[in-house]
């Protein structure tokens, strides 16, 4: 999988199926929601796609996936989204039927709190 993680630019990873599957654990109590729809929206090599891609098919939950910018027509609204804080401009400026109903997970990089005003999504926020 890739990261970027302090430097910001994507490098490719190895991790152990042993902390994979801790995570896994980790994230199906920290994030109730995973159980129901989470949006998948990131390539499946990304780091950040792991949350919303194997949370949800390891905890009875399912995944959609599709764009962010993508039109909210014949969706069903996810439960569950995983962005960084640069989504959050692209969440607020789409149909409120993308946001997530449960939970919004933001990591990654620098959350300011000008991002979390006015338009954010009205959900239950955690950092990561």
């Amino acid at each position: 999988m890739y990261t970027s993680g302090s430097t910001g630019r994507p490098k490719g990873v190895v991790v152990e199926h042993r902390s994979f599957a801790q995570y896994l654990d980790y994230a199906a109590e920290a994030y109730p929601s995973l159980g129901e729809r989470a949006l998948l929206h990131s390539p499946v090599s990304f780091d950040m796609a792991v949350t919303s891609l194997f949370g949800p098919l390891t905890t009875g939950g399912c995944v959609h996936v599709a764009e962010l910018e993508q039109p909210a027509e014949g969706r069903v609204r996810p439960a569950f989204c995983k962005v960084t804080p640069s989504h959050l401009p692209l969440l607020a400026g789409v149909d409120p039927e993308c946001s997530p109903t449960r939970e919004l997970v933001i990591g990654g990089e620098q959350l300011l709190g000008e991002a979390l005003a006015p338009g954010a999504p009205p959900t239950r926020t955690w950092p990561w």
